[in-house]
């Protein structure tokens, strides 16, 4: 699923981040990255952790330090903030997701 971020310019920035609320019928994960457009395609770059549902809603917070990470460009054309689904059957309710930079 992908979410479109702009070209958010990322320059004196110290931490993109995110929250999102999930649930799902049985324990479900997925992973979420930060894709930026670059002159000969793409760049993706992972958060840490992976996101957990429960069959309660849950609050999952992760974030990316900006500070010497190398990957994520400055600045771009376009940004998508991607969350990469399991290849296996599954059903994950995305309640609310909420994308921050600092």
């Amino acid at each position: 699923m992908h979410f479109a971020l702009g070209n958010a310019d990322l320059g004196g920035r110290s931490v993109l981040g995110f929250v999102c609320k999930a649930s799902a019928p049985e324990a479900a994960t997925f992973r979420v990255c930060v894709r930026s457009a670059k002159a000969e395609g793409y760049r993706d770059v992972f958060f840490p952790k992976h996101v957990v549902a429960f069959s309660q809603v849950s609050t999952h917070v992760d974030l990316l330090r900006l500070e010497g990470l190398d990957g994520i460009p400055e600045k771009a054309p376009w940004r998508d903030l991607i969350l990469f689904f399991q290849t296996s059957s599954a059903r994950i309710a995305v309640i609310d997701l909420r994308v921050f930079i600092v």
